[in-house]
Parts: structure tokens; C-alpha cells; sequence
């Protein structure tokens, strides 16, 4: 999606913008699925995409900080596709609650492939061809859709890290709900919502231990060199 010449209004930890865009579909493969079983298979890509269908709107995003990506990343949780889909997903669920619409009247970003230009926007669209005047009348509303998102999230006992439909799963997504994260969408709404969100982080994954100068260590005892060396394989399930 495309924006261009946009309005702002804020939530407290951002602006958020809003106003005509342009946006974008194309097929960039398949899936290979089990006709009985609907077991995923294999993923192919084509050698070239589509040519893609687009369309005038109109719809409206926040920037988030590339801190917060990175405090995620490094932790080995998905920003973008993990955490601002999630959160993408619940606005579109409770927008209703919000403006007179329908779930099916917003979309946001499925796909997010390596490159594309927004994909790291918190960003949702009118699926109304010219748009229907639906993002300019949440965009002033939106911080208490995100609060409201966040309460629906915290209030799921679900307790899966790629949620539920109770929380961040939706019927009509076009990635399958694969790859989202309970975890990155309450650091995600956090910081939209001005809250202390740092605290929320997991801890950062061990680093691995530079001692040493990578000789094979020998077991305590007389075990020879090989007797050592198959010990250890077996520790580690390699042998």
C-alpha cells in the first residue's frame, strides 16, 4: 500500500496518518496442501509474480521506532510479521466497535516480504474501492482502538504464542495466521499506547560461550580420547 498526502492526528505515542493510497495485490506463489488433511506440503515460488491488481483508497498507519524492531528482533521475535500483524489483525476485528463498519470493509498487509516499502508500518486500508470515508472518521478514534485491542489481548487466557481466534487469529487472513506472536503484538500495543513496554521484553538469548579455543574437552577419569569424544556425541544426540 502506498500512501500519499496524508492527514495526522495522534495516539500518545505516535501521529498517526491518514489519507489516499494505492494499493497493491500480486501472486508471488503457492501453496502444495494434503487434499484430506489440509497438511501444508510445500511452499512454491513463481519465477515471476503476477501482474497485480490495484486499487485507489484510502486508510491510515503509524511508524513505529526501529528500536522497538530491533529490541525484538535481537530477541528472535518477528516485528512486522509477528508483532504489527497481530495487532493489525485485532483492530480489524473491533474497528466496529469503533465507526460504523464491518469487519470485511479494512484489510491491512498479509504478505510481508523482504523489501517491501511499508512493510514495517502498523498500517490498515478501505477494501472499498475510493474509500468510504471509514479511516478518516477511526483515525482520531484509533487510540481507543488500540486500548481496546489491548485489553482483548490481555484478557485471552489462551496462552499459545501464535494466539487464537480469540485474540489475534482471523478467518480471512491471507498468510493462514502463520507467524504471529501474542508476545511481540503486546510489546507493539504497549508502545503505541505510550505504556512502558522495555520491561515487557524477554530476556535476550544466551550468547555463546567464548572460552575455550574449541579443542574437545576430556571427561574427568581415564577414558582415551575416542572414548571421550563418543561420550560427548551421545550427550548431545548426535551419535
Amino acid at each position: 500500500a502506498a500512501p500519499a498526502a496524508p492527514a495526522t492526528t495522534t495516539v500518545p505515542a505516535s501521529a498517526v496518518h491518514f489519507g489516499p493510497m494505492r494499493v497493491s495485490k500480486s501472486v508471488y506463489g503457492y501453496r502444495q496442501k494434503a487434499k484430506l488433511t489440509g497438511k501444508l506440503l510445500d511452499k512454491c515460488e513463481l519465477d515471476q509474480p503476477m501482474k497485480p491488481h490495484s486499487f485507489d483508497t484510502c486508510g491510515l498507519w503509524l511508524d513505529p521506532p526501529s528500536a522497538l524492531r530491533d529490541a525484538l528482533e535481537e530477541r528472535g521475535d518477528a516485528f512486522a510479521r509477528g508483532g504489527l500483524h497481530a495487532a493489525e489483525h485485532l483492530l480489524l476485528s473491533l474497528a466496529p466497535l469503533a465507526v460504523s463498519c464491518s469487519v470485511f470493509d479494512l484489510g491491512c498487509q498479509c504478505t510481508r516480504r523482504k523489501g517491501d516499502e511499508h512493510a514495517e508500518r502498523l498500517l490498515l486500508f478501505e477494501r472499498i474501492s475510493g474509500g468510504a470515508g471509514i479511516a478518516a472518521e477511526l483515525g482520531p478514534k484509533l487510540g481507543d482502538l488500540l486500548a481496546a485491542a489491548h485489553r482483548r489481548l490481555l484478557a485471552c487466557d489462551c496462552g499459545r504464542p501464535g494466539g487464537c481466534p480469540g485474540c489475534i487469529q482471523i478467518a480471512r487472513c491471507g498468510e493462514y495466521n502463520e507467524g504471529l506472536s501474542r508476545q511481540a503484538c503486546d510489546i507493539v500495543l504497549r508502545w503505541s499506547l505510550g505504556m512502558e513496554w522495555e520491561s515487557h521484553l524477554p530476556p535476550l538469548p544466551a550468547k555463546p560461550d567464548a572460552k575455550g579455543d574449541g579443542e574437545t574437552p576430556m571427561l574427568k577419569g581415564d577414558a582415551s580420547e575416542t572414548e571421550t569424544a563418543k561420550r560427548l556425541c551421545l550427550v548431545c544426540g548426535e551419535g
